[in-house]
């Protein structure tokens, strides 16, 4: 591959960005997003690389504070309208961007629980979670028990409307009680339940998926389904609107990796039977030639034919579809070239 010289913003130099891809395993790559890493290589229309940014390069919004586990040190809240770059609680490893929908935590004063607790619920499923080696048993609207442990527990049930009891025996710390079938981030709160507003993270489209494109990803599987609607990982879109988007999502279950689009699922499925919590890779492809293709872990080439992208699709949403549908994970490296003409072992040895 040619190296580009010369100077760059910053006293950066061209080809110092173009062997930083190359050392992603992204040789020739449009844009390389390491998350985990906290850098961004992007391509200019010319093809000359450059170092990119959150504030310049990408569109980034929540309406409140959110909490994540740094570098080091106790777990924290971030500002709004902050990215959080989250670490695994306990080797502190990077995970990649957090993306998770709006929540809002029912228990008040929800650091320590060691009293008995009672939250009027409607007839709907929630999770709750804790920390501590303590347990919490749950009664009246809803009969069950996190157990006593260690790390984060949670047990996600079905409630009748009315009064939901929690009992703690022991050290009960860091409780959750939020609406949904997976738990989120923990969102601290004092006299009153807090929210959390949802993220929302997108940027122009580095490739023109039209003319052939390849797009390899990383991240965590969700704890569990979005409900009735998907879990979107990323989403290739219109700038306004979201006719034949291009998805990667969870939309049978947390484990199930899909590649899809409205109306046609261009491969169905992926990847079956990941565990939640667990680390994953893929990618997927299109060309003229090929058709659509696609991998996750190094599995199988799933291929298929259908219609070649639309020319009108522009951005890229991260961890949602415009908003909704948040991933409920981390991302840890998106990386997308303008070709899809990749032998199908070199897709599947992207990101290996």
């Amino acid at each position: 591959m040619t190296m580009l010289l010369g100077p760059a913003l910053g006293g950066v130099r061209h080809r110092d960005v173009d062997m930083w891809i190359a050392a992603k395993g992204a040789p020739g790559a449009a844009a390389v997003l390491d998350f985990a890493g906290q850098k961004y290589g992007i391509r200019n229309p010319a093809g000359v690389p450059r170092w990119g940014s959150v504030a310049g390069d990408m569109t980034f919004a929540r309406a409140s504070t959110a909490g994540r586990w740094p570098a080091a040190g106790a777990y924290e809240m971030v500002g709004a309208g902050v990215l959080r770059l989250d670490h695994d609680p306990v080797t502190r490893a990077p995970l990649g961007a957090l993306i998770e929908g709006a929540r809002t935590n029912l228990i008040t004063n929800s650091a320590v629980v060691d009293t008995v607790r009672a939250v009027t619920v409607a007839a709907a499923t929630y999770t709750v979670s804790t920390e501590g080696a303590g347990s919490l048993a749950l009664s009246g609207a809803f009969s069950g028990v996190v157990p006593a442990g260690s790390g984060r527990r949670r047990l996600t049930f079905t409630a009748t409307a009315g009064t939901l009891t929690l009992t703690p025996t022991g050290e009960v710390l860091r409780v959750q009680l939020e609406g949904g079938g997976f738990p989120t981030s923990y969102i601290a709160t004092a006299g009153s339940t807090a929210a959390r507003a949802g993220d929302s993270l997108s940027l122009p489209l580095p490739v023109v998926p039209a003319s052939g494109f390849t797009l390899a990803f990383s991240g965590r599987v969700p704890p569990g389904q979005n409900g009735g609607d998907s879990n979107i990982l990323l989403s290739i879109m219109q700038e306004t609107g979201t006719a034949g988007r291009l998805d990667i999502d969870t939309f049978s279950g947390a484990g199930t990796i899909w590649f899809s689009r409205p109306g046609n699922n261009a491969f169905r499925q992926l990847a079956a039977g990941l565990v939640a919590g667990s680390e994953f890779r893929g990618a997927v492809s299109w060309s003229a030639s090929r058709g659509y293709r696609g991998t996750v872990n190094g599995g199988a080439v799933v291929t298929a034919n259908d219609a070649a992208p639309s020319s009108l699709l522009t951005r890229v949403t991260l961890g949602s579809r415009a908003g909704s549908a948040q991933w409920g994970s981390t991302i840890k490296m998106p990386v997308f070239w303008g070709r899809g003409d990749f032998s199908d072992a070199d897709l599947k040895g992207l990101l290996a």
